[in-house]
């Protein structure tokens, strides 16, 4: 429940997201450091009130630390969906967890935190901050946990669902944490030289650590690789020499048990718990020692010496043993000696180093007792040896009930107060369980055999050695006293050590000088553009250098001088603009401001410029009496010049028509070529169409002076093209022009237009096009008159797209209601 209610928490938050994040992190890791110190609290408290109250504490932490772990994977920016999915899992994991199974709330709850929202909102500093403080969260939750302390059955499983979510979810956070701090090019670090100097620290640490974790650990590997190899060749010596031994004592003694004694006195001294047993008619007799669970097993290892082995490890319902077995004359001898005991007492003196042989198969259920010592069975708990039941008043039928209880009957365990990972406690008593693993260890096979399913066959047996890191990291030093000749790998280690001093002090004062080189190469840059930011054009760096930095400083000069003359040209080109505004303007006024009432007719123009002026013109001028000019002309080029030539034929035209009831378009066209091929270069014309509408009878008088032919849409669908009238103007003088006649009907549409509208191309080059034009017109001719002339317009800049507009466009539309 509280899982589920957290989101709906935090969501219901005012602050900054990346208020909440910093506080919830905090939280996190002061929760996991609070759990964590709570288990190492429970080894101080074997049993008692005050242990179970830490336990319930402990299990109340756990929970706080899912919690507010949630709440943290659940703060930053989700994508749509995300938070409702997290929210389902985290109660589907909760009410698992209710039902008792804790793997699949950790399974869901996993799902549901492994995330990082929260690292994008934190700034560089902070991401490598709270991948520190993660790691820590991480191996506080993995690294050395005592769980196994826990007595309780519903703190155990609340503690394993934090280790398991919170760990999980921090290692996975350290990760992308300093990922997204790595993004950062900058590292967080402002100045130039710290980034300069932090780098070379890194290009130097980071290698020197990964070298030196190498080293040890090949090294710690390889020693005990070496240890485990050679305590192998030495049990093998020893078992061979037990073997001997024992040959020669059962040939010199009188009498079988004489030989049996000698043989216990003398291994007995040094491997407490030998056994020894006589082998006589087929049947073993226990000479000297307590009994071993399947003793009698025995003599067919001695009756089988022909085939096995007659030395090494012997393994009797998975307890170990030194052992070796003789036959002279029919009469067997057996001798066994604990192996941890053979261990512990001969090779690990030698060796430095502690060495166990991990137990393969369990032990058989019929054990008289479970009082074991340094992981082999050593002594009945009622035994009178003090090394066996020192200190402690457990009994063997306590052991067994106990270790019955808890599910350990087949574990090696032991009665002592110093705690390990499993552990029970029963009043002022303690049974823990010792598990030793592989690991980073030294693991060598060696030779014996094993009495399984009623027979004896041969087998290799695995014997683990672990010596300290620091007896081998620092062997050089510990053995200065013992061997005096173990100074010179001393000297040479100081002597390499003291040669990378000068290496040292030489990349210090490196970094040091190019530190303040870049800062004051960018100390320069940033007076350079302190002053650009003022407006000082004018000033210069003064160039200190030849490298990159300082060639940035001679480009910053080139730049400042680019920019005085850009601000001149810029100023410049603000006239030009300004200039051109205004011309835009007057061209503006020069067309129609909006169209004629014109009753029985619909009468509307639109132009677009491709530039900021343009060179096409159209207009209607009432000549009275019902009589309409309708003009459209589109003069060669753009711009400024086209412009220019627009506004001179627009004043000739309003000349020849100014005061005219019903001017004759021939001669106004042939009056209008001479006068523009007498007032303008050469290469400069004009294509035009002229035409006088009656609005009384529909008749239309025009000529057509080399411009685009307009287009007449009947009222039946039927489309008829303008073409009649001459050359276009300007071009050759003495040009004549015939005028042509034709009737806009009611229902009629007329359409006159520039070459800008078919010649409109797309990016691959297409046009436009006469036929998309003719297609529209049909489509369009209902709409009113003004609505059909910017729909083709705006077909038509959109048709061009990207490419953008590549002439002036000017369309005027006539239509007979």
């Amino acid at each position: 429940l509280v899982l589920a209610l957290l989101p709906a928490i935090n969501a219901a938050r005012t602050e900054p997201v990346r208020a909440v994040a910093r506080r919830s992190l905090a939280w996190v890791f002061v929760a996991a450091l609070a759990l964590r110190l709570g288990m190492e609290g429970l080894r101080l408290f074997p049993s008692g009130p005050w242990r179970i109250t830490l336990e319930w504490a402990t299990g109340l932490l756990a929970v706080v630390l899912v919690a507010l772990y949630a709440q943290v994977a659940r703060t930053g920016p989700f994508k749509r969906g995300a938070r409702t999915i997290g929210l389902v899992l985290l109660g589907l994991a909760t009410l698992l967890f209710w039902q008792g199974e804790t793997g699949g709330a950790m399974f869901f709850a996993t799902l549901a935190t492994l995330r990082t929202p929260w690292v994008a909102v934190l700034s560089t500093v902070e991401r490598l901050r709270a991948s520190i403080a993660a790691l820590l969260v991480a191996v506080a939750m993995f690294v050395g946990v005592p769980d196994g302390l826990l007595t309780s059955d519903t703190s155990l499983a609340l503690v394993r669902l934090a280790r398991v979510v919170v760990g999980l979810g921090a290692a996975w956070a350290a990760m992308r944490a300093f990922r997204a701090f790595t993004d950062d090019p900058t590292l967080g670090i402002r100045r130039v030289s710290l980034r300069l100097a932090l780098s070379h620290v890194l290009v130097v640490t980071i290698p020197l650590f990964i070298v030196v974790t190498l080293w040890v650990s090949s090294t710690y590997l390889g020693v005990n690789a070496e240890r485990a190899l050679t305590a192998g060749r030495l049990l093998e010596r020893e078992s061979a020499a037990f073997e001997a031994s024992a040959r020669a004592t059962l040939a010199a003694a009188s009498d079988p048990r004489t030989a049996a004694r000698a043989m216990s006195i003398v291994r007995g001294a040094r491997w407490p718990g030998t056994r020894a047993y006589v082998v006589r008619n087929g049947v073993a007799q226990r000479a000297v020692g307590e009994p071993i669970p399947g003793d009698p097993a025995l003599a067919d290892w001695v009756a089988g010496l022909d085939t096995l082995r007659g030395h090494g490890v012997v393994d009797m319902g998975g307890t170990r043993w030194l052992g070796c077995a003789v036959r002279i004359q029919g009469t067997g001898l057996v001798v066994l000696s604990p192996m941890q005991s053979v261990l512990d007492s001969t090779l690990a003196p030698i060796m430095g180093s502690e060495l166990v042989m991990l137990r393969a198969r369990p032990l058989e259920a019929d054990l008289d007792s479970l009082v074991m010592v340094a992981g082999e069975m050593e002594e009945d708990a009622t035994s009178p040896d003090p090394e066996v039941v020192r200190g402690d008043s457990l009994s063997a039928a306590r052991l067994r009930a106990a270790a019955e209880v808890m599910g350990m009957r087949d574990s090696v365990v032991r009665a002592h107060r110093r705690q390990v990972p499993i552990a029970i406690a029963a009043g002022d008593d303690t049974l823990s369980v010792q598990l030793v693993g592989y690991g980073l260890t030294g693991q060598v096979s060696v030779m014996g055999l094993r009495h399984l399913e009623g027979r004896w066959q041969d087998d290799a047996f695995a014997l683990t050695v672990r010596t300290s890191l620091r007896s081998i990291l620092m062997g050089l030093f510990d053995k200065l006293r013992d061997n005096p000749w173990q100074a010179i790998p001393v000297a040479a280690l100081v002597a390499l050590g003291l040669l990378l001093l000068p290496l040292f002090a030489t990349n210090l004062r490196m970094v040091r000088g190019m530190g303040r080189s870049i800062t004051h190469a960018i100390r320069a840059l940033r007076e350079g553009a302190r002053a650009f930011s003022e407006g000082r054009l004018a000033h210069r760096i003064l160039i200190e250098g030849e490298d990159d930095l300082w060639d940035a400083a001679q480009q910053f000069n080139t730049m400042a001088a680019g920019l005085e003359q850009a601000r001149e040209a810029e100023q410049e080109r603000t006239r030009y603009e300004n200039e051109l505004e205004v011309a835009r303007r007057i061209q503006a006024r020069l067309l129609p401001a909006a169209p004629p009432s014109v009753p029985g007719y619909d009468l509307a123009g639109r132009s677009e410029s491709a530039r900021e002026v343009g060179g096409d013109y159209y207009d209607h001028l009432d000549l009275g009496g019902g009589r309409w000019l309708l003009v459209i002309a589109d003069v060669s080029g753009k711009g400024v010049p086209a412009s220019l030539l627009m506004s001179g034929f627009r004043a000739a035209l309003m000349g020849m028509t100014t005061g005219q009831e019903s001017p004759a378009m021939d001669r106004v066209a042939s009056r209008l070529n001479e006068f523009l091929h007498q007032s303008v270069e050469a290469g400069r014309f004009v294509t035009a169409f002229l035409g006088v509408l009656d609005t009384n009878s529909g008749r239309f008088s025009y000529v057509n002076a080399g411009h685009n032919p307009p287009l007449l849409r009947r009222s039946d669908g039927r489309v008829e093209t303008l073409t009649e009238g001459g050359l276009i103007l300007g071009i050759l003088p003495g040009s004549t022009y015939d005028a042509a006649e034709t009737v806009i009907e009611p229902g009629d549409l007329m359409l006159l237009f520039t070459d800008g509208v078919t010649e409109g191309a797309d990016a691959s080059g297409e046009q436009w096009g006469d036929d998309r034009l003719v297609t529209r017109l049909g489509t369009v001719h209902p709409l009113p008159a003004r609505e059909v002339a910017e729909r083709i317009v705006r077909e038509v800049r959109t048709f061009e797209g990207q490419s953008g507009p590549a002439d002036d466009l000017t369309v005027l539309v006539v239509k007979r209601l």
